[in-house]
């Protein structure tokens, strides 16, 4: 699950509003996926008041590795606040990441663990080739080799583990059926890596009496763990802590002095757009629709029309269509779609548009923008991961600021990567004592632990490993993460 938390500050003191909901300005949702346009949670959701001035709300994620918009509305002394930022759900853990806080073989040395402690069933192989003379199935650290001796299907079968067509346990099970002559059952996790798979020598395996089962080092279900335990430490200190490159888009009112970007510490702000331009438009001059949209979220531009009942939609992505010319080219191969891109915008990259709900493009134009004006009078609170501006952000009563920006560590703290390392130990060994387990607590958040690892819930309660964890990862929590006001 997913929550969003919402600190309020009044003069650098936490402090209750009349009101604080999930309500973006058009009333049409409180969190949405960017990648489909899907309504998460609805418009004039309540959130959740923890305490004075802080708030919260959590949702239950439709699938992983998802973007969502979410927008606050807050009603303080007579006056609406709105502010729109983007958030990450929980990312599929399967392998390794480069952007996990730890990683197996760390963690199999924090909790003394051999391959071997871990080595598992992987499946079982056998060749069903009644003619043949002789059958030998070898592991290698690339590879598996099959070999068929006399008979029709005599040959040589190599499976390249690590392949996208041969990744995963279940897949090599799949790639060994569709062979001539071979029969193979799965009998570990099927989503685990190929590359896993234990050394074995050459064996024979002629026939069901002859069957060999080859094993694997399971490491799935510890990345999995890590996966989560990376997802869990860094929802509760409000930051990624891997470095790496942002892209915000903040919708402020003018008066604030401060803006908060989604992540610290900043180590480079490469630029910072206040306000915005036309760079482009975009038409549906069909008489046949009853309705037709355009919308651009940060990973595509969505075109949308209702004909007789039936709705069509074109997902345009920005990584295909890289500039405004080629997304304009691609808008305009369309049936009744029509898009003109301003001068000089044409070769600027369609990842600068700015993020937009749905419009009505039904025989009337959506100017779609991107960011104007640079700015250049800020200071950078690195670790709080606030720009402040003294002369207010913009000129105008709303504003879109984008900003690119780096943040993160280059290196995981030591602190945290030793969060990480007892959050995994201490699910991993929940797993040991119950293989049915459902439900465990890990700090403040309750994890739903089946034998697929699939599905992390968040709730607020009180784990075991809490005074231990909660004390390493506390230095690193934004308390200023919130909008201040």
């Amino acid at each position: 699950m997913t929550q969003i938390k919402f600190d309020i500050e009044i003069n650098g003191v936490l402090t209750d509003p009349t009101s604080v909901k999930l309500s973006d300005s058009t009333s049409t949702f409180g969190v949405k996926r960017n990648d489909t346009d899907a309504v998460v949670v609805a418009d004039d959701t309540t959130m959740t008041n923890e305490s004075v001035g802080v708030y919260s709300h959590t949702f239950t994620d439709p699938a992983n590795d998802l973007v969502y918009t979410y927008a606050v509305e807050i009603v303080y002394q007579g006056e609406i606040l709105r502010y729109q930022k983007s958030r990450t759900g929980p990312v599929t853990a399967a392998s390794a990441s480069n952007n996990d806080l730890t990683t197996a073989a760390k963690v199999k040395s924090y909790m003394h663990l051999s391959d071997t402690d871990i080595t598992e069933d992987a499946l079982t192989v056998y060749s069903s080739a009644g003619d043949a003379s002789a059958a030998t199935v070898e592991v290698t650290a690339s590879v598996i080799t099959l070999i068929i001796t006399g008979g029709a299907d005599a040959g040589t079968t190599t499976i390249t583990l690590g392949n996208a067509s041969s990744d995963t346990l279940s897949e090599v099970v799949s790639t060994i059926n569709s062979a001539g002559g071979w029969t193979s059952t799965l009998s570990g996790n099927g989503s685990a890596d190929s590359s896993d798979l234990t050394i074995t020598a050459s064996t024979a395996c002629l026939g069901i009496s002859n069957i060999v089962t080859l094993t694997y080092v399971d490491n799935y279900l510890i990345n999995c763990l890590i996966g989560y335990a990376t997802a869990t430490i860094e929802n509760e200190i409000g930051t990624h802590v891997v470095s790496r490159t942002y892209t915000d888009q903040i919708y402020n009112e003018d008066r604030n002095l401060d803006i908060y970007l989604d992540n610290a510490p900043i180590t480079a702000v490469s630029r910072i757009s206040v306000g915005r331009e036309r760079a482009m438009t975009v038409t549906y001059n069909g008489t046949d629709s009853s309705s037709a949209t355009v919308q651009v979220t940060s990973l595509s531009v969505i075109l949308k029309k209702i004909v007789s009942g039936t709705t069509t939609t074109n997902t345009l992505l920005h990584e295909t269509y890289v500039t405004l010319t080629s997304l304009a080219a691609a808008i305009n191969a369309l049936t009744s779609w029509e898009s003109v891109v301003t001068s000089p915008f044409g070769t600027w990259p369609t990842t600068d548009l700015v993020i937009r709900p749905g419009r009505s493009a039904r025989e009337r134009s959506v100017e779609l923008e991107v960011p104007s004006e640079e700015e250049e009078d800020y200071e950078i609170h690195e670790d709080e991961g606030r720009l402040y501006n003294p002369f207010g952000w913009g000129t105008h009563h709303r504003q879109t600021i984008v900003v690119t920006y780096t943040a993160g560590w280059t290196t995981v703290p030591g602190p945290l990567e030793a969060a990480a390392n007892e959050l995994v130990k201490f699910a991993y060994q929940k797993t040991l004592k119950d293989s049915t387990l459902k439900r465990e607590e890990i700090g403040d958040y309750e994890y739903e632990i089946s034998d697929s690892m699939g599905t992390a819930m968040l709730t607020s309660s009180s784990g075991k490993p809490e005074t231990s964890v909660a004390a390493l990862i506390s230095p690193y929590i934004r308390i200023s993460s919130s909008m201040g006001i």
